[in-house]
């Protein structure tokens, strides 16, 4: 599992980098969970915990999110009931199309 760790320390942040984000960091759900008095991240069933990031973005975000048109934001997108605004569907959607772009998806199955 470390091995597996270890790739996706290092696809995910180039894959988020060509998103926008410049700022991520892994890190443990059970580091976290233990050390919070705030709301425990799920761990999926791993008694070492979860492998996590937090993700973030300075000014080089805004390049890529001026570009783009967050489909979810569309009016008759069925995301658009959650209530998201531009900004919001273009991290979720950009998240997710890291993910997809670093292939983890299949590395995790």
């Amino acid at each position: 599992m470390a091995a597996l760790d270890n790739d996706i320390e290092k696809l995910l942040p180039a894959a988020l980098y060509k998103k926008g984000f410049d700022l991520s960091a892994a890190f443990s759900t059970k580091a976290y969970n233990d050390t919070t008095s705030n709301k425990k991240l799920h761990d999926f069933g791993r008694r070492n915990g979860a492998l996590a990031f937090a993700v973030g973005s300075s000014k080089h975000i805004w390049q890529y999110f001026l570009r783009c048109e967050p489909r979810s934001a569309w009016p008759d997108h069925p995301n658009n009931s959650r209530g998201l605004n531009a900004f919001d569907s273009f991290v979720e959607e950009a998240v997710l199309e890291a993910v997809d772009d670093a292939n983890l998806h299949r590395r995790t199955q």
